[in-house]
């Protein structure tokens, strides 16, 4: 198995299942958790569809140097879920100096 099997297949099953488990604890956990919360999933459904828009392009129109799609399909959701948290982090702690 390739680095970008698994990397497709932690951001099709892993993020999700640790989405809804977060999900699932949000009520009783810290503000900064919910904005990670919200930015993860964000960025993981955002990059989930530029993944399954890039999937339906017919195989004709594929070309060799064709990086962004393979990008976009092996670790777009992985990447995405990862991003969102990170940026939503930054923003949290950068609203909280701000006060």
């Amino acid at each position: 198995m390739t680095a970008g099997q698994i990397a497709l297949l932690l951001g099709l099953f892993a993020v999700p299942a640790a989405l809804l488990y977060a999900g699932h604890h949000l009520r009783r956990k810290a503000r900064w958790v919910h904005f990670v919360f919200w930015g993860s999933l964000a960025g993981h459904t955002t990059l989930a569809v530029i993944a399954l828009w890039y999937s339906m392009v017919p195989a004709a129109e594929w070309g060799p140097g064709d990086r962004v799609r393979g990008f976009a399909g092996f670790y777009g959701m992985l990447a995405g879920g990862i991003v969102g948290a990170l940026v939503a982090w930054i923003f949290f702690f950068k609203d909280r100096a701000r006060d």
